[in-house]
């Protein structure tokens, strides 16, 4: 896969950095708590009954400082880094808060759709938009495919004439919807599109029963990553036509149904 160096690199370069400024962070910090510890142990007088007393204090003293301070450290960062993201989902309507310890997610309505995006440390940001298609089907660039998915589908990815789609693999529960999907010139621009750029390493967009995806995974960028509104909003809008595309066709011959964990996925994260 020609993205795995891209990865190698930019995990290796990230690493190094954060192991530098934590070295450059930890070592004085380190240095000043042994130094500190070393000058009471030699201040007590250690027939002092209270000396025992003296050090635990200082030792909870010290671990509070470190663990407070860590959390403080993460929740400054992460609600900065929240203000930033909402900037880009507010103009659709879209709000939400943190998600975990250090991710986020934004929930709303667009087109009539309920709409659900979370994003968690790597980066990975997946948006989930409403839509009843009851199949399965899979769509990422060629080059990105891991064995897992097409295992998932029965190793058969379709073998589609568009030229449009020209360098995407689709994978597809039935073959004859999913040629009938990929056949329609709106899913060509849409795939296109979401399935395109350089900001994100790892493309895919999923069909499932319940909702279509699109999954984004791993960025160049050292520590962060910028989402402009526009092109949020078109992410989204492609996806609320790629749904209605789908609903239009005919029903493919076996209608699925979403599983307990995909809805809990997608609706129950909150």
């Amino acid at each position: 896969m020609n993205a795995l160096p891209r990865v190698w690199a930019a995990d290796s370069k990230r690493g190094c950095l954060t192991y530098l400024i934590s070295l450059a962070i930890g070592l004085p910090v380190s240095c000043c708590l042994i130094g500190s510890a070393l000058w009471l142990a030699n201040s007590l007088d250690p027939r002092d009954a209270r000396a025992p007393l003296v050090i635990l204090l200082f030792a909870l003293t010290m671990f509070v400082f470190i663990l407070g301070g860590s959390f403080g450290t993460i929740y400054f960062f992460t609600s900065r880094r929240h203000e930033t993201l909402a900037r880009a989902f507010a103009p659709l309507g879209l709000e939400g808060g943190n998600h975990l310890l250090t991710g986020h997610q934004f929930h709303g309505s667009v087109r009539g759709r309920r709409v659900d995006v979370y994003i968690v440390r790597g980066p990975t940001l997946t948006f989930y938009v409403e839509s009843q298609t009851g199949t399965r089907l899979a769509a990422a660039p060629q080059e990105q495919v891991l064995p897992a998915l097409a295992t998932f589908f029965n190793n058969a990815p379709l073998k589609h004439k568009q030229d449009a789609l020209k360098g995407i693999s689709i994978f597809a529960h039935d073959p004859t919807w999913g040629q009938a999907f990929a056949a329609h010139p709106a899913v060509h621009q849409a795939l296109t599109r979401l399935l395109g750029g350089t900001n994100f390493i790892f493309r895919q967009v999923h069909i499932r029963p319940d909702a279509i995806t699109l999954t984004l995974r791993r960025t160049d960028e050292m520590f962060s990553f910028d989402l402009a509104p526009e092109l949020v909003s078109q992410w989204i809008n492609d996806l609320c036509e790629l749904a209605q595309i789908a609903e239009q066709l005919t029903e493919p011959a076996e209608k699925l149904s979403a599983t307990p964990f995909e809805i809990r996925i997608r609706t129950g994260r909150r």
